[in-house]
């Protein structure tokens, strides 16, 4: 057999049409991916929201540090 007589008998198969468990575990593999795609978004959207409050957070620590330093200098 020839390649284009394979050609011709692969262009006049029809195609399978998948099983439902086939059908099931793309539905299951896609649901499992949307999952993922969600817990990694919520961690990176948590990660900064942390880091923005962590960086509030020692921004006032900072002030009060320096306010604490400049009342001390006062009194001295």
């Amino acid at each position: 057999m020839r390649a284009r007589d394979s050609i011709s008998v692969m262009e006049h198969t029809e195609p399978s049409q998948p099983s439902a468990f086939g059908t099931l575990a793309r539905r299951v593999v896609a649901w499992i991916v949307l999952l993922a795609i969600a817990v990694i978004a919520l961690k990176i959207v948590f990660g900064v929201v942390a880091g923005i409050v962590m960086a509030i957070f020692w921004a006032a620590v900072v002030a009060a540090l320096v306010i604490a330093a400049v009342w001390a200098l006062r009194r001295v």
